[in-house]
């Protein structure tokens, strides 16, 4: 269960939910690199379809757009940035972060 978890995991859960909005870039790639390891865990013991959204009865398009506003309106932009890293990871994409301040 998710319950019963190891507390290295609870852990990245914690500095997840605590990390501040200002994060630094060190900040964000380290809790990314600190998450992969759980994530690849969940995957391995709770096997889930390649692309979820393609089941979608509104088709994968709509699934995708309603899971990224649903993503913007639960998570901040240093919060996003960690799943975008970790999901670079995951599919073994060098990671480059998109400047916003140009």
């Amino acid at each position: 269960m998710l319950l019963d978890r190891p507390d290295e995991e609870r852990q990245v859960d914690e500095d997840f939910d605590q990390l501040p909005e200002d994060a630094s870039d060190i900040e964000v790639e380290q809790l990314a690199q600190r998450t992969v390891p759980m994530i690849q865990r969940l995957r391995r013991d709770h096997p889930w379809p390649a692309d979820p959204l393609e089941d979608s009865p509104q088709g994968a398009g709509a699934a995708g757009n309603a899971l990224a506003h649903a993503l913007v309106e639960v998570y901040h932009p240093a919060q996003i940035k960690v799943l975008q890293q970790v999901d670079a990871i995951l599919h073994d994409r060098s990671w480059v972060q998109k400047r916003t301040d140009v």
